[in-house]
């Protein structure tokens, strides 16, 4: 039996799409070492996985920060994380001997440590795989912007360099974040989800959303329902939620929204008689019953919204979350919100309840990803790299 190391970053979005893949890979007999951080402890144990915590080396809460919002604020955590945590890491991953390194697209240190190691390596992308044509098409830095990068570049490049002491291959920072031709990666959507598809070659294997089952529900008092949830991470939006209060209150549905555990619901005001705040649900359990989802547009979200054949309206946060939404409105599932007024609000979301071709749509999309292999198909990727 093989012994496999996971290597995660302190997101749920990134950290969800692997647990089942773990179960599967548990359940085949084989071990698995899962170096991720306390706040999904208890997540990846229920897996019956090996917990080590990478807490005592970096400060995980430094992800979270708002300054990652944006591509420059992400890579120099990113490398700031790789740095440290390839050194802090090593000698018990070596210990440990692992056969097989899989980590998330942006734990670098994970690719770092299986080339000092010199074993095999499966990237796991809980984003969109991004290459120079969806990057060309994506594109849309703003001056200032591009003035923040070219002040910050030669830091960048000397962090770079570290990495590429360490055996890291790309050549430049544009490398990091681009999905790598040559490394077998998992991605956890549908080859027609996924922008410019067939410009990618045959690493990229499109596994599908990992999808848990759950049987408990939440009771509804009227339908349709309309769920409301911002993810996880960019969720402190005081003023989006008022203007939710205000465009979807005293009407004929039941309004289910999640707010995070860092909102004060008290600071929303008066609650409408047909909406209930939570800071946190089963979003899963929502989801089986709702008829629109107000989202982020986070690949997970969107994913677990779509397998649910939910249409969706898309408040993106991040360049990243705008390619997903524009994707989502392109397959014509849901629409991009032009504003976060309550009078758009109100009136999209009457568009996607009123007009059955979203509906359909959704149902289109819920088709495709429930005919990509899975947890079984992304378990069998993985070992079949150790022949």
């Amino acid at each position: 039996m093989a012994k496999i190391a996971f290597f995660g970053v302190p997101a749920y979005g990134h950290t969800s799409p692997t647990l089942l893949v773990i179960n599967e890979l548990i359940k085949r007999g084989h071990t698995v070492y899962y170096y991720s951080f306390n706040s999904f402890k208890t997540h990846i144990e229920d897996t019956n996985a090996q917990f080590i915590s990478c807490d005592q080396y970096t400060d995980s809460r430094i992800f979270d920060n708002q300054n990652n919002s944006t591509a420059e604020g992400l890579l120099g955590t990113l490398l700031d994380y790789a740095i440290t945590l390839t050194d802090a890491l090593f000698p018990d991953v070596n210990q440990k001997s692992p056969d097989i390194i899989v980590a998330d697209s942006l734990a670098i240190w994970g690719k770092l440590l299986a080339i000092k190691l010199n074993i095999p390596f499966v990237s796991s992308n809980s984003t969109l795989a991004i290459n120079p044509v969806l990057l060309k098409q994506s594109a849309n830095l703003g001056f200032k912007q591009i003035c923040k990068l070219l002040w910050l570049y030669p830091c960048f490049q000397r962090k770079l360099k570290k990495l590429q002491s360490y055996g890291f291959p790309g050549k430049s920072l544009k490398d990091l974040l681009l999905t790598d031709p040559q490394t077998e990666t998992l991605i956890y959507t549908s080859k027609q989800f996924q922008p410019f598809a067939e410009t990618f070659n045959s690493h990229l294997h499109f596994v599908g959303p990992m999808i848990r089952q759950v049987k408990n529900t939440i009771k509804i008092n009227m339908h349709p329902l309309i769920y409301v949830s911002l993810g996880t991470i960019h969720n402190q939006m005081m003023k989006f939620y008022k203007n939710c209060l205000q465009a979807l209150g005293d009407k004929n549905y039941t309004v289910i929204m999640s707010v995070g555990t860092s909102t004060n619901i008290q600071e929303l005001g008066k609650i409408p008689r047909n909406i209930t705040i939570y800071q946190q649900v089963d979003q899963i359990s929502v989801l089986q019953q709702a008829n629109v989802f107000i989202t982020h547009a986070g690949l997970n979200s969107v994913s677990e919204g779509l397998y649910h054949e939910v249409p969706l309206l898309l408040y993106p946060q991040t360049s990243e979350q705008r390619v997903i939404a524009e994707r989502v409105e392109t397959l014509g599932a849901g629409q991009l919100m032009k504003s976060d007024s309550a009078k758009e609000i109100a009136t999209k979301v009457s568009i996607l309840l009123k007009d059955l071709n979203f509906k359909k749509a959704a149902q289109d999309v819920s088709a495709h990803f429930k005919k990509t292999g899975g947890a079984a198909f992304a378990a069998d990727i993985i070992l079949n790299c150790l022949k």
